[in-house]
């Protein structure tokens, strides 16, 4: 009896003193490329008789000794009271650390973290994708979008707008503002890094009407406005007959979708490139193509190329290459309708793999319970992933899956796309018995008291133990429940 009080005073004394600490367990959030120290939550580490680090349910480090089969062998290091310091983190380091150690065969409360790490947000740009002049009001409607390169992927991305003393959200922004200048900052940020981008916006007014005063009547005004109506009518017609019949085609303009690498080409949409007196292309607002001849500081000069109709034909895409390109040219000093394309450039899907990253089995269902991860190397970027999981018949989205199945084997299918491609991978999940079961009874009182029985048994027929029965008891000063679980080392 006195051999286990003594160890409960040990037990009491090392939690009292360390695992009080508000750096004990709890969510750590990091970007890529950081470094992370998980504290094991000792002030020393004299008492220490075994201890363990797990990521994810699986063993790292027993004691001072990295696995040789963990994840981290590269970049991991512990310090003399048992803290892990991982180097480089990558977002696949993201999951459960847990610190598990024994005081002269004593079990100490497992401190637990949760670890997050996030793209560090790099390269924040603003562009202006579009603005108009209102007579009216004289006011100018500005549209602008921020974005970065490549883009931010994972949760928690926020776009914050800051004109003046007003701030808005959103990765676009229309704002209006009135003759003159101002600045828009726009700061990309997640939880671990934030970036910040500005742009000045002008306005100023296109066209200015001549003021007539009180010489016109409300019916010379709407004379006026009728002459006008009546010439804008005449100019589009004029227009719509002397434009290219093959414009009409339905391969004019609208959104383009590529991956990494392809090689895209936009239609002029030409029959025939003969009576073009004048001709450019536009990428974001700037001239990359006059006539035939590239612009010296177009940043696509090593990679363009001009059909005989004026195609514009771009090699070697990469994310940086989407935008909006116009084609605008002349006949006969007549300007035809411009032909406007969208382009959207993805990542290519490749390298996807499943792992399984925890199960159980459940002995009174005789089911197992299955945790998989579907993931690409590198991770995908931009808009429009998505995981598609397919078990026979059933299918299920998200990156993670958490599936229950019977005694016996399921394949389990992931497929991740973008836009433009996709790429698959399969994992074969196998269920069967023999998993030792815990039951942990608590009963909290002041001191807090917990009696905890293992039965293990249900094991495969061969060598070893068999089925066994365990107890033990145990009393800690505490002012709330505390259940705790216990594992074997």
């Amino acid at each position: 009896m006195a051999h286990i009080i003594v160890s409960a005073l040990i037990l009491f004394t090392v939690s009292f003193c360390d695992a009080s600490s508000p750096t004990c367990g709890g969510e750590i959030k990091k970007k890529v490329g950081d470094v992370v120290e998980f504290p094991s939550c000792l002030s020393s580490s004299s008492e220490i008789t075994d201890s363990y680090w797990k990521y994810d349910g699986n063993k790292i480090v027993i004691n001072s000794d990295v696995m040789k089969d963990s994840p981290f062998k590269d970049k991991v290091s512990i310090s003399k009271t048992f803290n892990l310091i991982l180097s480089g983190l990558t977002l696949q380091d993201s999951g459960m650390f847990i610190f598990m150690s024994s005081v002269h065969g004593t079990r100490r409360d497992a401190v637990t973290f949760k670890l997050i790490v996030y793209e560090a947000i790099t390269n924040v740009d603003v562009r202006k994708t579009n603005s108009t002049w209102s007579p009216a009001t004289n006011t100018c409607a500005v549209w602008l979008e921020c974005f970065t390169s490549p883009p931010p992927s994972g949760e928690g991305i926020k776009y914050t707008w800051t004109i003046g003393n007003e701030t808005f959200t959103g990765a676009k922004l229309k704002y209006v503002l009135e003759e003159g200048e101002e600045t828009a900052h726009c700061t990309v940020s997640n939880p671990a890094s934030e970036e910040s981008h500005q742009q000045l916006m002008t306005c100023m007014s296109v066209t200015t009407f001549p003021q007539f005063g009180s010489m016109w009547t409300g019916l010379g005004r709407g004379l006026l406005v009728l002459v006008l109506v009546l010439v804008l009518v005449l100019v589009f017609v004029c227009r719509r007959k002397r434009r290219t019949a093959d414009a009409s085609s339905p391969t004019c303009g609208g959104e383009i979708k590529k991956k990494v690498g392809d090689v895209v080409e936009f239609p002029s949409c030409l029959s025939s490139s003969s009576e073009i007196t004048d001709s450019y292309w536009k990428y974001d607002g700037n001239k990359i193509v006059k006539n035939s001849d590239v612009v010296k500081d177009s940043p696509f000069k090593d990679k363009v190329s001009i059909s005989k109709t004026f195609n514009l034909i771009l090699s070697g895409l990469t994310l940086q290459d989407s935008g909006m390109f116009i084609f605008m040219s002349s006949v006969n000093s007549t300007q035809r309708d411009a032909v406007t394309f969208k382009l959207i450039v993805y990542e290519a899907i490749t390298n996807v793999d499943v792992r399984k990253t925890n199960s159980t089995w459940s002995p009174a269902t005789n089911t197992c319970a299955v945790w998989l991860e579907c993931f690409t190397s590198p991770p995908p970027s931009g808009e429009g992933i998505k995981y598609t999981w397919t078990i026979r018949n059933k299918t299920f989205t998200g990156a993670k899956l958490e599936y229950v199945l019977e005694e016996g084997e399921e394949t389990a299918h992931c497929t991740v796309s973008n836009p433009a491609s996709e790429e698959s991978h399969q994992q074969l999940m196998t269920c069967m018995s023999g998993m030792d079961v815990t039951f942990t009874f608590t009963f909290t009182y002041i001191p807090t008291v917990w009696i905890h029985v293992d039965w293990a048994g249900w094991g495969p027929p061969g060598p070893g133990p068999g089925p066994g029965f365990g107890f033990g008891f145990g009393f800690r000063l505490s002012s709330e429940t505390e259940n705790s679980r216990w594992d074997q080392i």
